[in-house]
């Protein structure tokens, strides 16, 4: 494989403000990853954790895909759930654990680690990971990054937030080759208000940076310079859960396959206008969704000119 999504393999449900909720869906930080890898290549595949019953949920979306199972790894009887809430004005919060069953307990069975992650790094290019600020890993990993030479894009996870995590960040920044944050994140790890504050943060970092702000779209930030890229949509919004997953993966495969600052942010927002069409997983990686994703980024390409 040239690429690997790695992070947890969740069940995602959405509750509205009225009561309602999506029901029960495939997802997760490293399924959406996938999804963001596999729309543009198939050597790709999950490295993840899961729980016994994950197949039964994930089974037809695999099935039509030809999806590669062997990264996928049976270490607990139930897969955990997450549970993001919308409220009234339109913020929203979100939490863990399998309603009845297991609860978030399961993290400790189902967190990847580097044995978990070698047997995929021969002739591997580029590594998605959604991951907390753990140095114990990050030694590990970054072991295996220079014994094997692939690229990691790392896309920082909120849920650890902690008191001196900018001061971590700052140090496992620089050893990776590309980062991604975003707006919420950026305020709560560094401090500050304002995108823009937050994008003066990110440029002072010599690893480059795509640093996604929502419905208004992103940036990629490189060298010292910003560029940005409104968010695309196609032609509906249903569910924006797994957009940053999805998006940021995409960004990996495409600073890895040397496309320009722009045209890594167009790919990543491409991407999540398909992410933002249902909810759950992009369903179908066929010939049409390609060739009209492609056609898309032509377009969108044509308008940015460094």
């Amino acid at each position: 494989m040239d690429y690997i999504a790695v992070g947890d393999l969740l069940l995602d449900t959405v509750r509205f403000a009225d009561g309602s909720d999506s029901g029960v869906n495939a997802g997760g930080p490293v399924a959406f990853g996938y999804t963001g890898i596999r729309l543009w290549t198939d050597s790709c595949c999950m490295v993840c954790n899961a729980g016994a019953d994950y197949y039964e949920y994930f089974k037809p979306w695999i099935s039509r895909n030809n999806i590669i199972t062997d990264g996928i790894k049976v270490k607990s009887d139930y897969t955990n759930h997450f549970f993001l809430t919308y409220r009234a004005d339109g913020n929203y919060e979100y939490c863990y654990g399998l309603e009845g069953k297991w609860g978030t307990i399961n993290f400790g069975y189902l967190r990847v680690d580097a044995d978990d992650i070698e047997p995929f790094c021969k002739g591997l290019k580029g590594l998605y990971i959604d991951q907390p600020i753990d140095m114990v890993f990050w030694k590990k990993l970054i072991a295996l990054k220079q014994k094997y030479g692939f690229k990691i894009m790392w896309e920082i996870q909120r849920e650890t937030y902690f008191t001196d995590a900018a001061e971590r960040i700052r140090e496992i920044v620089p050893q990776v080759d590309i980062f991604s944050i975003n707006s919420r994140e950026g305020g709560e790890f560094f401090g500050v208000h304002t995108d823009d504050e937050i994008i003066d943060v990110l440029k002072q970092f010599r690893t480059p940076c795509f640093f996604r702000v929502g419905e208004k779209g992103s940036h990629m930030i490189m060298n010292g310079k910003d560029y940005y890229v409104p968010s695309i949509v196609i032609d509906k919004c249903e569910d924006p859960t797994g957009c940053g997953n999805s998006s940021t993966a995409t960004a990996m495969y495409a600073f890895c396959e040397g496309y320009s600052p722009y045209e890594i942010a167009i790919m990543g927002n491409i991407t999540a206008a398909y992410n933002l069409r249902q909810y759950g997983l992009i369903p179908e990686f066929n010939e049409e969704i390609r060739t009209a994703a492609k056609a898309l980024f032509e377009e969108k390409r044509k308008e940015y000119i460094e």
